[in-house]
């Protein structure tokens, strides 16, 4: 059973794609797998993430049978997973160098989650700070690619992703809320996350952000989990 499953859903990424997995295989932890997820991608991404799976045995390429977007995706790829910890990366995000390492480092205690740093990089290539105030757990950035969550305890309370734009709000928010204290902090950048000038939820104008306000609507409505199962 490997430390890490790094799970990367992929769609309409090609350009960045090889970058995004050679960070995860570039790594000096080597006990990690690495799944990618093809959200069925017009273009080549199956076909590169299938070139790095036939001479790579870590990495695994899981094709869906449609396009059901990036929440789908990263649930597919947590129910094939097997390692003790799940990581979500984008298929054009960089995992940076010695974060594994880092990571395995920190988990000597298998927290049930681990925040972590990032940063951002636009179209210009120009890299700034991703917001996350480590100082108070609490206040980290709410994305999925800033943490790590211990398998067992992302399956027991089933802590999958909402379908549709912002559908990653509710189970980050209440994986922390399931815990019994803090989540354990690992003060160091992991992941550089790419900002994309189009193509993604994020940077394409449109009614789907309104759906931003359903999402925290969710957030704020749901119960209190209570401890339940570890």
């Amino acid at each position: 059973m490997p430390r890490f499953s790094v799970v990367m859903p992929v769609h309409r990424v090609q350009g960045h794609l090889r970058a995004a997995i050679e960070s995860v295989l570039a790594q000096s932890c080597r006990d990690f797998e690495l799944i990618v997820v093809d959200d069925r991608s017009p273009d080549g991404c199956a076909a590169i993430a299938e070139e790095y799976a036939d001479r790579d045995h870590r990495v695994t390429l899981l094709p869906l049978a449609s396009h059901q977007g990036v929440g789908a995706a990263r649930n597919a790829g947590a129910e094939l997973a097997c390692g003790d910890y799940l990581l979500f990366l984008d298929g054009d995000d960089l995992l940076l160098p010695g974060a594994l390492e880092a990571l395995a480092g920190r988990l000597s205690e298998s927290p049930d989650v681990l925040l972590f740093g990032h940063d951002r990089v636009d179209w210009w290539e120009t890299v700034t700070p991703g917001g996350d105030d480590l100082t108070d757990p609490l206040t980290a950035a709410p994305v999925p690619w800033n943490r790590v969550v211990r398998r067992a305890f992302f399956t027991a309370h089933q802590l999958h992703f909402r379908y549709g734009p912002y559908g990653h709000l509710l189970p980050v928010h209440r994986a922390l809320r399931l815990l019994d204290g803090p989540p354990a902090v690992l003060d160091r950048v992991c992941v550089r996350h790419r900002i994309r000038r189009g193509g993604s939820t994020s940077t394409t104008p449109g009614r789907h952000h309104f759906t931003l306000f359903d999402a925290y609507a969710d957030v704020l409505a749901d119960p209190d989990p209570g401890p339940g199962p570890g």
